[in-house]
């Protein structure tokens, strides 16, 4: 499936039969993106929202690993150095939690 056809499938209600398309009002503003998702010792965290989170990095275990520094609210996307060379191989996830929701990002630090 296409982005747009895998999004119009989200998005869909089904009524008697018929697809009625509904529309979509984000709850959260906030938004984290990563430099890449494989980071060799470090990489930056890109993070947008009016006001401040505490992003946190989990491992695959759902243990939370480590815990950064709050990050303050801003109109437009900040961008902060990530340093992951204190985890272990693995998989993780950092994440951010908004007034009503959870956003996150799958990484994978390599050496």
């Amino acid at each position: 499936m296409t982005e747009g056809v895998t999004w119009a499938a989200a998005n869909a209600i089904f009524e008697s039969g018929d697809v009625v398309e509904r529309p979509v009002h984000p709850k959260e503003p906030i938004s984290i993106r990563l430099s890449s998702d494989i980071i060799s010792y470090g990489g930056w965290l890109q993070v947008r929202s009016p006001y401040p989170v505490r992003p946190v990095i989990y491992d695959a275990s759902g243990r939370l690993v480590k815990t950064l520094e709050t990050i303050q609210g801003y109109s437009e996307p900040v961008r902060i150095p990530l340093e992951v060379s204190d985890l272990p191989r693995g998989v993780y996830w950092i994440t951010s939690s908004g007034k009503e929701s959870v956003v996150s990002e799958r990484f994978v630090p390599v050496r």
